[in-house]
């Protein structure tokens, strides 16, 4: 199921301790000669050291990452796409489309 992002929205959640959560925020996408390179900030979201960093993704459209234990991915409803997406645990993400500010992503279920 195809999941679209914009420059700011959540994308996947990874929770490496039991206190912790990092968040994974779409942050833009810039074409290069061999692919696209996905940027995406990763927050702290609770405890100490809220600050974040860029990480970025050297990827062609239909590329996949395998994914950590813990990660939830934000998963949109197609039904009521008004609605919030909900987080579902994934292990892989699927780069289907990028475009400069827009993404559209998938994951394997858990």
């Amino acid at each position: 199921m195809d999941n679209t992002y914009f420059i700011g929205d959540l994308v996947f959640t990874k929770t490496p301790m039991a206190m912790t959560s990092l968040i994974y925020v779409f942050n833009g996408a810039e074409k290069l000669d061999s692919g696209w390179a996905v940027y995406f900030t990763s927050i702290a979201a609770q405890g100490y050291a809220g600050g974040g960093s860029t990480i970025k993704f050297e990827v062609n459209e239909g590329d996949s990452l395998r994914l950590g234990d813990n990660c939830k991915g934000r998963v949109k409803n197609h039904l009521k796409p008004n609605k919030a997406g909900s987080d579902k645990k994934v292990n892989k993400i699927y780069f289907d489309k990028i475009e400069q500010d827009v993404l559209t992503a998938s994951f394997d279920m858990v």
